[in-house]
């Protein structure tokens, strides 16, 4: 136990068991060691290791933002110039020429955008640089368009 606990704890049976008939220097003593008490045990706290689960969350919140740098991450997109192309500049350097024709090809969500070239034609960065986003909600992950990029041969760094 600490020194001001000790002294809390001593001085709390001096005063016995009738908290009414304390008096009122008696209590502001106590209030001091309460408080000196609770100061000793916080610098204790801080100083000691700290409990698992916050060492475990702290670890865990390190692993996120290697993993998020790892990522890779949009700066800049505009249509290509041959149809369902898409011109990329990645966050951290580097360009790449992404043909997602087969994907708007194969899924049903990307309908729109094979109907509707100038709908295509909008494509924006979605939040964070994580994907690419179109009206009615169609979007494609930036980490898809990279596995593309790559498997394309049309990546340039980043």
């Amino acid at each position: 136990m600490t020194e001001p606990g000790a002294a809390f704890l001593a001085r709390m049976e001096a005063l016995g068991p009738d908290p009414s008939t304390v008096a009122q220097d008696d209590l502001l003593r106590l209030l001091r060691l309460a408080g000196d008490t609770v100061s000793a045990v916080y610098q204790s706290v801080d100083k000691s290791p700290r409990n698992r689960l916050e060492v475990e969350a702290e670890g865990f919140r390190g692993l996120l933002e290697e993993a998020r740098a790892m990522l890779p991450r949009i700066e800049h997109v505009v249509p290509g110039r041959v149809p369902l192309t898409l011109e990329v500049q990645w966050r951290g350097g580097g360009e790449s020429l992404v043909d997602v024709s087969g994907l708007v090809g194969a899924y049903r969500a990307y309908a729109p955008l094979r109907d509707d070239p100038a709908l295509f034609g909008r494509v924006q960065v979605g939040e964070h640089g994580t994907d690419v986003v179109w009206a009615e909600g169609i979007d494609m992950a930036a980490d898809t368009l990279w596995r593309l990029a790559q498997e394309q041969g049309g990546t340039a760094g980043g």
